[in-house]
């Protein structure tokens, strides 16, 4: 697609979107969402330069919520989901996860 406008009107509603969500708070409900349009901005096979914008702004907005945004146990989840080797008290439920799988 050629029209920025396509782009930058799914991704609004996209937002509002995961807005509503995260006010519950659902923070992976919310992430789902986000992923599932990029997804479907790639398959329409959307010009480059907004893709690579898409990345850079996710990179800016998701280091600033890793500090301003987050709640202690959000950042714990998403850090145990990265490193589910560590033993500790919040990689329990992937670590029995895994041993389930």
């Amino acid at each position: 697609f050629e029209r920025p406008l396509f782009f930058i009107g799914t991704g609004v509603v996209t937002l509002v979107l995961m807005a509503f969500v995260m006010k519950q708070p659902d923070l992976g409900s919310a992430l789902v969402l986000g992923m599932i349009w990029f997804g479907l901005m790639c398959l329409v096979k959307i010009r480059k330069s907004y893709l690579l914008a898409l990345v850079a702004a996710v990179a800016l907005v998701g280091t600033l919520g890793w500090f301003f945004f987050l709640q202690d146990y959000q950042r714990s989840r998403l850090t145990s989901f990265l490193h589910p080797d560590e033993i500790n008290d919040d990689t329990y439920n992937v670590r029995q996860a895994i041993i389930a799988v």
